[in-house]
């Protein structure tokens, strides 16, 4: 399956713009996104939509299996 979103993560100057777009996230709200921003601007597009899909279907399940856990 392909979702390439065009971006080029061996392109230094796409992997420089990624890297300052994460490290400029709300660290409160996202403290992953800025944390491992990094290692974040060389992954593929691809790769980042893959693991971004099953983070939130992780999160899913977890609400799913614990529907007492709430959330603001």
């Amino acid at each position: 399956m392909n979702f390439n979103l065009g971006l080029d993560s061996s392109d230094p100057e796409e992997s420089r713009h990624r890297r300052l777009l994460y490290r400029s996230r709300d660290a409160a709200a996202l403290p992953l996104i800025v944390q491992h921003a990094d290692a974040l601007a060389e992954v593929s597009s691809d790769d980042e939509f893959e693991v971004g899909l099953k983070a939130l279907l992780t999160g899913f399940r977890a609400l799913i299996q614990n529907p007492d856990i709430t959330h603001d």
